[in-house]
């Protein structure tokens, strides 16, 4: 399952994404690295810093 919070504080989106239940240590790094992957180029399209 995955869980997606959006939370807007000062102008801007602080997103949490939290996903469980991995069968593997290896598919969690599969997982992880595709997630912040994903994330980063959604910060560079909106032109965040950080």
């Amino acid at each position: 399952m995955v869980t997606l919070t959006l939370e807007a504080p000062e102008n801007s989106t602080h997103v949490a994404l939290t996903q469980d239940t991995f069968a593997t240590e290896e598919r969690l790094a599969l997982h992880r690295s595709g997630w912040t992957e994903g994330f980063e180029k959604l910060r560079l399209l909106a032109g965040s810093s950080g």
